[in-house]
C-alpha cells in the first residue's frame, strides 16, 4: 500500500525524468549563445533558492508548489487491498513549476533546458510504474490503480506573477505542470465485519404519517391527547413527546391517541409519530429506521398543587407545589390577579428540576386574597369556575387563592 513517501516519490520520478531529457547529446553546430558549456543541474528547491544553491550555473528546478484533493476520486475510491469499510485513499493532484536558469543567467540557454525538459514531459506523459519504483520504491505509489499523468497546468499571468512575489525572487521563465492522480493509502485500520450468513429483504409501502391537528392545544399534566392526520396507523407506532418515547392508546389511520408521561415540561412541547420498520431474523426494531411526521406544537400548562388554603405574610416568601416540576433554565412568574411576580433566583446548590417553586412577596401589596396562577414559559395555570348556579359566584372564578396577610 502506498504510504506518505507518495509525493516524494512522484518528485523524484519527475525529476530523474527530466534530467534524463537534459543529459542527452545535444544537437551540433549550435550558436555560442546557446550552447550550454557547465553541468546542468535539476534541482527541486523553492523559487528563491536556487540562485543560493548555484549563483551562475545551468538549472532546471522543479518545484512543487502546492497540493489540491483530486475532486473526482476524494472519497470515491475503495482502500487499495484492504477490506471493505475501510478508509479510502487520499486523492491528491500535485502542482509543479518548472523553471530554467542559464550559466550567467544567459535566457538563451535557459530556453534551450525549459523547451528540452518540457518536450521530455511532453513526449512522456504518464509516470511508468518502473519509474516511481526507481524513483523511490519505499513508498509503493507504483502499485497503485490510477496512472499519475503529467499535463501541462496553465496559469495567467496574474496568478504566476503572485506565485513569484510570494517568494520576494525575480521572475524566471516557467512552465506550470499538474500531476494526477497521487493516491495514499490511509493508515488508519479498517474494521472487518463478520461474513453475512443470510440475507433478508423487507418490503414496505411508503406511507409518511403527517399530523394535522392536536387536541387539546392547550392541556394539563397526565392529559389524554389526541392526534388528527393521515398514515398513523402502522405496526410499531409511537408518539415521541418532548423527547419521551409514548406508545399510543388508540391507534387508526387517521387518529391515535396517548396520555401525556412524566417529565413533559410545562410551555411549548412538539409531538410526532415514529413508525419504525423491524429489520433482521428475527424481526428487531431499529430506532431510526421508518417513517416520521412532521413536528406538531401545543401547550402543557402548570397547575399549583398546594393545597388550599394558601396563606403567606407580605415581605415573605411564598413556596408553592407546582406540576409539572419546573427546571432551572425557565421562567415561572406568578400571577396573582393581575400582578405579577417573578421567581426567586436560584442558589448555586439548588436541583436543576424542582416542583417547589419559591415567590418573593412584596411588602407593599394589599392585605387581601386574589386569584392565584402560575405561568411557566409562557404557559398559565387555570382557574376554577362556579358551576353552582345557586352560588352569587355563579360562573365567577373562585379558585385558587393566596391570601396575604
Amino acid at each position: 500500500m502506498s504510504n506518505a513517501l507518495a509525493i516524494a516519490s512522484v518528485t523524484r520520478g519527475l525529476r530523474a525524468l527530466v534530467n534524463q531529457a537534459l543529459q542527452a547529446p545535444l544537437p551540433a553546430n549550435l550558436p555560442a549563445d546557446t550552447l550550454p558549456t557547465t553541468q546542468i543541474q535539476v534541482t527541486t528547491l523553492p523559487l528563491d533558492k536556487v540562485r543560493t544553491f548555484s549563483a551562475n550555473g545551468n538549472v532546471l528546478n522543479l518545484y512543487l508548489y502546492s497540493t489540491v484533493p483530486n475532486p473526482a476520486l476524494s472519497n470515491g475510491l475503495p482502500p487499495r487491498g484492504g477490506p471493505a469499510g475501510g478508509e479510502p485513499p487520499l486523492a491528491l493532484n500535485l502542482h509543479y513549476m518548472l523553471t530554467a536558469f542559464g550559466q550567467d543567467d544567459n535566457e538563451l540557454i535557459a530556453q534551450l533546458l525549459l523547451g528540452r525538459a518540457m518536450l521530455a514531459l511532453h513526449d512522456n506523459p504518464l509516470l511508468m510504474p518502473s519509474d516511481l519504483a526507481d524513483a523511490l520504491g519505499a513508498a509503493d505509489v507504483q502499485g497503485q490503480i490510477e496512472r499519475v499523468r503529467i499535463t501541462p497546468h496553465s496559469l495567467g499571468f496574474e496568478e504566476m506573477s503572485k506565485l513569484w512575489m510570494a517568494y520576494q525572487t525575480q521572475y524566471r521563465l516557467s512552465a506550470a505542470y499538474e500531476a494526477s492522480v497521487v493516491l495514499i493509502d490511509s493508515a488508519k485500520p479498517a474494521k472487518v465485519a463478520p461474513p453475512v450468513r443470510s440475507a433478508s429483504i423487507v418490503v414496505s409501502p411508503f406511507r409518511t404519517p403527517a399530523i394535522e391537528q392536536v387536541t387539546p392545544q392547550v392541556a394539563a399534566p397526565g392529559a389524554l391527547m389526541t392526534l388528527a392526520g393521515w398514515n398513523l396507523g402502522a405496526p410499531n407506532t409511537q408518539v415521541v413527546v418532548a423527547g419521551l418515547r409514548v406508545t399510543p392508546s388508540t391507534i387508526g389511520d387517521r387518529t391515535l391517541s396517548f396520555t401525556l408521561p412524566v417529565g413533559v415540561p410545562a410551555g411549548v412541547n412538539t409531538v410526532r409519530v415514529v413508525q419504525e420498520v423491524p429489520l433482521g431474523m428475527p424481526p428487531v426494531v431499529h430506532p431510526g429506521v421508518g417513517f416520521e411526521s412532521n413536528a406538531a406544537a401545543f401547550m402543557l400548562s402548570p397547575s399549583i398543587t398546594t393545597a388550599s388554603p394558601i396563606s403567606v405574610a407580605r415581605g415573605s416568601v411564598l413556596q408553592l407545589s407546582v406540576a409539572p416540576a419546573v427546571g432551572r433554565s425557565q421562567r415561572a412568574v406568578l400571577l396573582l390577579d393581575d400582578q405579577q411576580i417573578a421567581s426567586a433566583p436560584h442558589a448555586p446548590g439548588d436541583p436543576d428540576i424542582s416542583n417547589t417553586v419559591s415567590f418573593p412577596i412584596p411588602a407593599a401589596f394589599v392585605a387581601r386574597s386574589y386569584l392565584a396562577r402560575v405561568m411557566v414559559d409562557g404557559a398559565c395555570s387555570s382557574l376554577v369556575t362556579d358551576t353552582n348556579s345557586a352560588s352569587p359566584t355563579f360562573n365567577q372564578y373562585v379558585a385558587p387563592k393566596v391570601t396575604l396577610t
